[in-house]
């Protein structure tokens, strides 16, 4: 009989110890973002943890955290005498952090490898952490290989701000709660939607077309605060990969976004836009704003957000009336129409949902704005007039003049109104 000896394994070779030191207020706000990133039920141990990095090449830290399906990494400026590496608790790390507010300026870190932990120290203040083994934590960061596209901060925040709010809250639709990302002819747009309203928004575009695909909603607006933040970036960098994993992957110089997509095909929201419109009104948006933000308190408190609007040639009339009691107000308009089958006075009238009205016009800057209407029950358009970059349509349902709490279902876009979504 022969008996095989096994050599024990080799001893696994410690990480270098990590040794920075940071601006207090840097480490702070980078932990504010990381915190929407990390896994707050983590199936994994490692997923409550950040990882630290030091980089005394670049001088400086890197902090990252995931939940797997959204991955992040930002990178601040550090005086850094060693590079090394280690992950600490989100919840026990970020909270000790806060409390250093009135400790001083500076913040310094630095890791044991052989106890795993991290000694934190600020001012007067000082504690140990202890962490976890780097090289638990999963590699969410690798760039792709697919063509890296750029667009310019400005632009690429205007297109969040102007789709993402009207994304579907509802989990049983996760189609809706994403944001549909193409390209088509010269232009790149995102879209959103939640059954009722649709929001499209398009920026010039010169490049190749993209694969189209759905973008968690939460995960773009966490894109925007990035962006927000980023005083020194002038453009994103974004990257769609669909063969190992279906992801998009945005990168600025101080961070990188990894975003698992939503799989699913999104709605045609192109059928239900009309040809041609037969009521149009143009108006200054902050003023039919501050009008319908008044009245929604009636109509709220009523239990239904729903106001008429009743439209003649030079003005408009907002009402409200149910059971706790009555609004309206008038604002200055231009309307005009191209198909009229009512007696004259008599008002071309519509019902919206206040709050969905309120979204939109409060996210328009210019000083005009123009509501195209088909009819009482069909689809609506609000637009700004002259954008200075790009376009935008926000497609509306109206209110059942007979039900005022429920849309119209005639032209209600919805994910089963098509099989495949638009391709760009």
């Amino acid at each position: 009989m022969t008996v095989t000896m096994l050599k024990p394994a080799p001893p696994k070779t410690l990480p270098p110890p990590l040794n920075v030191t940071v601006l207090r207020q840097n480490l702070t706000q980078a932990l504010g973002l990381l915190t929407d990133a990390s896994s707050k039920r983590a199936t994994l141990p490692i997923l409550g943890y950040y990882l630290l990095e030091s980089n005394a090449a670049e001088q400086r830290l890197y902090l990252s955290a995931t939940n797997l399906e959204v991955g992040m990494r930002l990178y601040i400026g550090a005086k850094v005498e060693s590079s090394g590496r280690l992950a600490v608790p989100v919840k026990l790390f970020s909270d000790f952090v806060t409390q250093l507010d009135t400790q001083g300026d500076a913040v310094r870190l630095m890791s044991e490898p052989k106890q795993q932990r991290l000694l934190v120290q600020c001012g007067k203040m000082k504690a140990s952490v202890n962490g976890l083994d780097p090289d638990e934590f999963p590699s969410v960061f690798r760039l792709s290989e697919t063509p890296t596209l750029s667009f310019e901060i400005g632009a690429m925040r205007q297109l969040l701000r102007l789709s993402t709010f009207a994304a579907s809250s509802e989990i049983a639709r996760p189609v809706l709660q994403g944001v549909y990302l193409s390209t088509s002819g010269a232009k790149l747009s995102l879209a959103a939607a939640d059954g009722f309203r649709v929001s499209i928004a398009d920026v010039p575009y010169e490049g190749e077309a993209l694969p189209a695909c759905i973008i968690p909603a939460s995960a773009m607006l966490l894109l925007d605060k990035i962006l927000a933040g980023d005083k020194t970036t002038t453009h994103v960098r974004l990257q769609i990969e669909t063969k190992n994993f279906a992801r998009a992957i945005f990168q600025t110089d101080s961070a990188i976004l990894t975003i698992q997509m939503i799989e699913g095909n999104y709605p045609d929201y192109s059928a239900i836009i009309p040809s041609a419109y037969q009521h149009v009104a143009k108006f200054n948006p902050a003023e039919l704003l501050r009008s319908l933000k008044a009245i929604d308190v009636i109509a709220r408190e009523g239990g239904v957000h729903t106001a008429r609007f009743h439209f003649l040639p030079n003005h408009v009339s907002l009402a409200v009336l149910n059971s706790v009691g009555d609004g309206d107000g008038d604002v200055d308009c231009d309307f005009s129409e191209t198909k009229k089958d009512r007696p004259e006075n008599v008002p071309f009238t519509i019902t919206f949902n206040t709050k969905f009205m309120i979204d939109a016009l409060s996210l328009i800057d210019e000083a005009q704005a123009v509501l195209s209407m088909t009819h009482p029950r069909g689809v609506a358009c609000l637009s700004p007039i002259a954008m200075e970059q790009g376009e935008w349509q926000y497609l509306v349902m109206p209110m059942s003049p007979d039900k005022e709490d429920t849309p119209s279902q005639e032209e209600k876009p919805n994910d089963d109104k098509t099989e495949s979504p638009p391709q760009p």
